[in-house]
């Protein structure tokens, strides 16, 4: 068992609680007792092991077990802010829209201790620094470390919520760019394969019946063949939910990983130079207080024209 672990036990008595509400309970006298809050994304983060599949509403059934894994904190206060040098793309009182860079993690959790996104986003908006927030400030949605692209902030809590309830409901629309180092089976499709994280390794997730429900659609919208034979695709991809790793989980199930992928793919030693060729290009939302569509859209990076350039020798 890790140090700070914590197991807990199902008593009959609790059978038919809902998973995040009996946690919060069971926790309620440690000396920093989570919110439920908390607790769910904890939950969400796979931090909490248990049987089956789990999510906040699970029922739990007496006898069983769960293991919560140490977490980082997310109190504001906790982070040191740190001048990144952030591309802000728009702000007003109640939210910003930044483009947020390759190699880069959005906040602290398992498996990386360096620097994130989240110092950089105290050190910018001082609001998130002074603000009350039950968990990572001003962070609605993430983008993996080595994902770049267009990333939307709360800067207050309420709009954190309002924004949130958006991504909930599958409200926001999200188009990724992306090569893959193959060409899939359709010029267009949908991949629906739940995802779940490994079992073994906690950095990886993998597809898994017993997972997370996860659809995406994606569309080629250029092919390459290099001078040695092989086939690359440019695709557009639109996320209809929000796992951890789903673009790049569904790619390489269908054989077509992303180029530079480092978890998913074989050959990313090869593209290492180029990055994860992955890339938040647009999104699209309503604006928490005034209900006006917003859309922001990036141009591709230079670094997925050098790849395409090279592809030609």
């Amino acid at each position: 068992m890790e140090k700070n672990e914590q197991i807990f036990i199902v008593r009959p008595d609790a059978e038919g609680t809902r998973l995040d509400q009996w946690l919060a309970a069971q926790m309620a006298s440690s000396e920093e007792a989570p919110s439920r809050m908390q607790i769910q994304r904890w939950i969400k983060a796979g931090l909490v092991e248990g049987q089956g599949t789990l999510n906040p509403a699970r029922r739990i059934e007496a006898g069983e077990s769960f293991t919560v894994k140490p977490a980082i904190s997310e109190k504001a206060t906790d982070l040191e802010p740190i001048d990144l040098n952030l591309k802000i793309l728009y702000q007003d009182d109640e939210l910003a829209v930044i483009h947020k860079p390759a190699g880069i993690a959005v906040h602290p959790g398992p498996g990386d201790g360096g620097i994130t996104l989240a110092s950089g986003l105290i050190h910018a908006f001082s609001e998130l620094k002074q603000g009350e927030w039950e968990g990572r400030p001003g962070i609605v949605h993430r983008l993996d470390k080595p994902t770049e692209g267009v990333l939307l902030v709360a800067k207050n809590v309420k709009a954190h919520r309002l924004l949130s309830g958006q991504f909930l409901r599958r409200e926001v629309k999200k188009t990724y760019a992306a090569w893959l180092l193959a060409c899939p089976p359709a010029e267009e499709g949908e991949i629906n394969a739940a995802i779940k994280r490994h079992p073994k390794d906690r950095l990886r997730m993998r597809i898994d019946p017993t997972g997370r429900h996860a659809i995406t659609r994606y569309k080629v919208t250029r092919t390459r063949v290099s001078r040695r034979g092989r086939k690359f695709a440019l695709v557009e991809v639109d996320l209809l939910t929000g796992r951890t790793h789903q673009i790049r989980v569904h790619m390489a199930h269908i054989g077509c990983p992303i180029v530079g992928d480092e978890i998913y793919s074989r050959s990313s030693a090869e593209f290492k130079k180029f990055g994860l060729l992955l890339f938040a290009q647009t999104l699209e939302f309503k604006h928490p207080t005034n209900g006006s569509t917003m859309r922001f859209s990036l141009d591709l990076p230079e670094r997925f024209d050098r790849f395409e350039n090279s592809l030609e020798g």
